[in-house]
């Protein structure tokens, strides 16, 4: 289900007179798929929920996304850096901050390092690629 579903929100983020919050009562958690695509408004319902009930709330992202689509907050120069402070203070107990799909540790270590070298603009690709040999 969306955002929007769960709280019951239009989608200016207000709440929606037409309808109802979704019936959570039947489940005993809460997974928020793709975190990282909020906002910090977005988020900061997220985490109003959050303190709101007694279910357990996960959530899942990768955290080499682009920013979410609306931030626009002008006065932050590190929009990765600003998120995962607002997502450290929601989750103050993370795992899984590796790639589950790598067989071996030397396979999570080498994607990890082509991951760094394709967001690494100074290096040319030809770099990266012979990482793969």
């Amino acid at each position: 289900m969306t955002l929007n579903k769960l709280l019951n929100i239009n989608i200016m983020g207000e709440q929606n007179k037409y309808g109802e919050r979704y019936d959570i009562s039947d489940h005993e958690a809460i997974c928020v798929e793709e975190i990282r695509l909020y906002t910090p408004h977005e988020l900061i319902k997220i985490y109003q929920f959050m303190n709101s009930t007694n279910k357990k709330v996960f959530a899942n992202g990768d955290d080499s996304q682009n920013k979410p689509f609306g931030f626009f907050l002008n006065n932050v120069k590190n929009v990765k850096e600003y998120l995962d402070k607002i997502l450290n203070i929601m989750f103050p107990n993370q795992m899984l901050q590796f790639n589950k799909r790598a067989k071996t540790k030397e396979d999570q270590m080498l994607l990890h390092k082509i991951k760094a070298d394709i967001f690494d603009y100074t290096k040319e690709i030809s770099t990266t690629l012979q990482l793969l040999q």
